[in-house]
């Protein structure tokens, strides 16, 4: 799944009902991020939710492209540890930065 724009009070209807199907089918599950520009805490609060439902089970919830601010707030909450969270590659960013 990928999440695009904002996630918050208006948006947050439609994440749950993707992470309710999502958590019902079978493996672990992997949230693209890059295209998302802001989440709050209701939807934080969704994603590690469906993290605690797929732990129960031995899955896992993987989190792609997640910013420094959505990997701070997940830390401040106490919820990273819910989550496969990949750091960003940055040896095909130096690459492209001349590093």
């Amino acid at each position: 799944m990928r999440l695009r724009g904002e996630v918050d009070l208006f948006t947050l209807p439609m994440l749950e009902l993707a992470l309710e199907l999502l958590v019902d089918t079978a493996g672990d599950v992997t949230i693209e991020l890059d295209g998302l520009a802001f989440i709050d805490v209701l939807g934080s609060r969704a994603l590690a939710r469906a993290a605690a439902r797929l732990c129960s089970g031995g899955r896992r919830l993987r989190l792609r492209g997640a910013s420094p601010q959505i990997r701070r707030m997940l830390n401040q909450l106490g919820w990273a540890d819910l989550f496969e969270i990949p750091l960003p590659d940055l040896s095909a960013r130096a690459a492209t930065d001349g590093w």
